[in-house]
């Protein structure tokens, strides 16, 4: 009886104080808005994935063809071995340099290690998700319809001449020359052209 007598009186307690601690954490919440700096924990913090980050989207049934998250679709070698990827696996495009394949570019799968050549084929009907907002020769600069902004590797710079604004852009990885400094390769579907890039 007095081990009910005591819960009765804790319930009590807590019941009458969690108004005082319901106001006291908004009044803290509030006043921690109000400063533009509030950091409070979040459970499940936002992934952020590089823009050459791709993952598969779907797969053909005959394997001939792949299409990435970001609405490119890739003509492909082994399309078989696609069919066994996840959608949540994380994917590289880059240059293809085996010298005697027709393909220009690599799938790879970073978390199998697998890979299969590709070429580009075409755009979904929704587009790519990036495209050029603005182009400037002198300052050797792409910027995106994020608000990212590539400088072009000089050698390059020639072809973006013949780019033009609302160009769709797919993102892949320099595996090439000058990859340890213009990292990025910027893909022109509508041309078939490639540059070399860094993030400004």
């Amino acid at each position: 009886m007095k081990l009910v007598q005591t819960l009765f009186q804790s319930a009590v307690l807590f019941s009458s104080l969690m108004p005082q601690l319901l106001l006291s954490h908004e009044q803290e919440k509030k006043a921690c808005e109000q400063e533009n700096s509030c950091q409070f924990a979040n459970p499940f913090p936002q992934v952020v994935y590089p823009p050459n980050a791709h993952f598969l989207a779907s797969v053909s049934a005959l394997g001939d063809w792949v299409e990435l998250r970001d609405g490119s679709i890739w003509e492909v070698t082994n399309g078989i071995i696609a069919r066994n990827w996840h959608t949540s696996d994380h994917l590289m495009l880059t240059q293809n340099d085996q010298g005697l394949s027709s393909y220009n570019y690599q799938i790879v799968n970073m978390d199998t290690g697998e890979l299969i050549e590709a070429n580009f084929f075409s755009l979904n009907q929704k587009g790519c998700n990036r495209c050029i907002k603005e182009i400037s020769l002198e300052s050797s600069t792409l910027k995106m319809n994020d608000n990212s902004s590539w400088e072009v590797f000089a050698e390059d710079l020639d072809k973006i001449a013949d780019w033009e604004l609302s160009d769709a852009i797919v993102f892949g990885v320099n595996g090439g020359p000058k990859k340890s400094v213009f990292g990025a390769l910027l893909i022109n579907p509508r041309l078939g052209d490639r540059v070399r890039a860094r993030q400004k």
